[in-house]
């Protein structure tokens, strides 16, 4: 299914699309990583460590360790490989009502689709990189929570992904937020 009848099947009546698309694919590290990432290499290692001490020791406790050791490679190396796969199935849409982030399967069946009407959205809040990508939270969303989002671990961000509608890495990201400010003020 292609994008633009993914989008027009979502649409109210008398809705029109402004901006829409996908997040490049390409940015996969967050400002948060350069914390997530020395963070899961040592738990990583002390996984490894772990299982290889306690197998060598017998008994259960090496097997004890296996979860851990799954859970410090996905967060090592995993999540960058679903993160990417997920911004593959992602659209972004503003239109004159509401800002919409909807997610799809590989067959572009609807598996999530979060929107905000354009006149609920208390505050908003845009990064930006040098080049020009960055990322725009319509709403607002505890900082310990917000730092899973856009991580490739955002089941540790509780439901607060359900309720905010974002875009992450995405392209001209200053002339999209004119886009959303525009459309916003315009009513």
């Amino acid at each position: 299914m292609q994008s633009s009848e993914i989008i027009e099947k979502e649409l109210l009546p008398e809705e029109v699309v402004l901006w829409n698309s996908q997040p490049n694919a390409s940015k996969i590290f967050t400002k948060y990583d350069i914390f997530f990432v020395p963070f899961s290499i040592l738990w990583f290692g002390f996984a490894i460590f772990w299982v290889i001490g306690a197998s060598k020791a017998g008994g259960f406790l090496g097997a004890f360790g296996i979860p851990f050791l799954f859970l410090g490679a996905y967060m090592s190396v995993g999540r960058f490989f679903v993160k990417k796969q997920t911004k593959s199935h992602l659209y972004y849409i503003i239109t004159n009502k509401r800002v919409i982030c909807i997610n799809t399967n590989k067959y572009g069946e609807i598996r999530r689709m979060v929107a905000s009407s354009l006149t609920s959205i208390p505050t908003e809040s845009i990064s930006y990189r040098n080049d020009g990508t960055g990322s725009i939270i319509f709403g607002q969303i505890p900082f310990q929570q917000a730092i899973y989002m856009n991580s490739g671990m955002e089941f540790f961000s509780g439901s607060h992904q359900n309720s905010v509608t974002a875009f992450f890495d995405i392209e001209n990201v200053k002339e999209v937020y004119q886009v959303y400010k525009n459309a916003k003020f315009s009513k």
